[in-house]
């Protein structure tokens, strides 16, 4: 899909992004002021039309012209005298200071080198570049957005869908979305009508672990190819992704206190897929060594501190009071959390999330 690139902000690139040619294209002012030939510097110059000096003549011995920033350096000129730096000796005549060779003067290929990557594929088009790119005239291929249903268990989880509603609208740009409200008991039919017309779902509330969870319904039917299953980002919180219709369905925790970390730790990793995207995650990783055991083989996300040391970084978790006490807050009073996806042995590295 090709667009404008201001038509295009937000969207993932297709492609790179070069400059086609050296811009500028030849020696431009660079500030406001007089074009010279410095070697009649320091001198009293006589100014003229800059008319005169935008054709094949060159600008003669003891002569200024007044320019601005950007415009195209008058043949046989090699600096530009700034305004402040000059005094007015009459309307005709100008005293001008020493001024060095290429003083305020850029050459060619000083904003780019033609050939140039301004912008890579496969990331988000921000607004700066898209500027930039459409002062140049320049066009842009983007990946079509793709199309998400966002639907949370109406009634218990409203508060925990428009939160992730306000999440993707700021934090992937790259998709198209809409929220809706579902019903508790929704039937594999009614949610397959939803889908319909979209690449994926995000569905918040009802991933378990009771059986009486909407998820807990679905698989115990057989009804969708199930990916992972019970991901606890936090303690008790289980996340899911099945494919129902063909079609990624990621199936979230629905309380208000885990919807952060699962935002930024499942739901923008899933939705960077689907788009293409490879721009780095808004909140830091790194591999620390787990200095604790963990003897459980289900996934789990442990709330930990990180100590720096000479050779690496240790990850020490949070009491189990303080593990479950974390599940209902807002904000982590950690530095981050390590994600276990099995049985895990003391010195092991994993990968520890800061969450924002």
């Amino acid at each position: 899909m090709r667009k404008r690139p201001i038509e295009a902000v937000g969207q993932v690139l297709a492609s790179e992004v070069t400059i086609p040619n050296n811009a500028p294209p030849h020696p431009t002012v660079a500030f406001d002021g007089y074009a010279v030939r410095s070697e009649d510097t320091p001198g009293t110059l006589v100014v003229i039309d800059r008319d005169r000096c935008y054709g094949e003549a060159e600008l003669e011995r003891g002569y200024a012209i007044r320019v601005n920033t950007r415009d195209p350096l008058p043949k046989g000129c090699d600096a530009v005298a700034p305004l402040e730096s000059v005094i007015m000796v009459d309307e005709n005549h100008v005293k001008v200071p020493r001024i060095p060779r290429g003083l305020n003067v850029d050459e060619p290929g000083a904003y780019g080198v033609k050939g140039e990557v301004i912008a890579n594929r496969n990331y988000p088009l921000g607004y700066a570049t898209a500027v930039v790119l459409d002062y140049m005239g320049l066009m842009v291929d983007v990946y079509e957005k793709p199309r998400v249903i966002l639907m949370s268990i109406h009634g218990g989880y409203d508060v925990t869908g428009l939160l992730f509603a306000k999440l993707i609208s700021y934090y992937a740009p790259w998709v198209d979305y809409k929220y809706i409200r579902i019903a508790t008991g929704l039937s594999y039919n009614e949610l397959s009508s939803h889908l319909r017309g979209y690449h994926a779902g995000i569905i918040i509330g009802g991933a378990g672990p009771s059986k009486n969870d909407l998820l807990e319904k679905f698989v115990e039917k057989g009804i969708g190819n199930v990916v992972f299953r019970g991901v606890d980002i936090k303690g008790g919180r289980p996340s899911s992704l099945i494919k129902l219709d063909g079609k990624p369905v990621l199936w979230i925790s629905g309380p208000p206190a885990t919807f952060s970390s699962t935002f930024f730790l499942l739901a923008l990793p899933f939705l960077k897929s689907l788009g293409k995207c490879e721009e780095q995650c808004y909140i830091g990783y790194l591999k620390a060594k787990l200095m604790s055991e963990y003897p459980h083989d289900k996934p789990t996300g442990l709330y930990v501190k990180l100590v720096y040391k000479e050779d690496g970084v240790e990850a020490y978790p949070l009491s189990q009071e303080k593990q479950r006490i974390m599940n209902y807050l807002l904000i982590p009073r950690s530095h981050g959390v390590a994600v276990i996806t099995s049985r895990t042995s003391y010195g092991s590295f994993v990968p520890v999330f800061y969450l924002p």
